[in-house]
């Protein structure tokens, strides 16, 4: 687990160089939001989440999900111009 820990880093460090000038900026909220969505959907499939805990967790994963295709959208756009 720390391996993966420490190879998520890794990730982001040589992911924010090919976002130029915003990847500190936009790589942080992204690495955050996916540690968080996989973490989640790992913990649904090994059962950790009840069923009622699990209608409190699903619409925050949506938002988060939501909030990494905006920001991707936003890098987007302001690659273009």
């Amino acid at each position: 687990m720390g391996a993966l820990w420490i190879l998520t880093f890794a990730l982001y460090g040589s992911a924010t160089s090919c976002y130029g000038e915003y990847g500190t900026v936009v790589g942080w909220p992204m690495l955050m939001a996916v540690v968080t969505i996989i973490s989640s959907l790992w913990d649904v499939g090994h059962g950790e989440w009840a069923k009622r805990s699990l209608r409190v967790m699903v619409p925050g994963v949506m938002i988060l999900i939501l909030s990494v295709a905006v920001i991707s959208y936003g890098l987007y756009r302001l690659q273009l111009s």
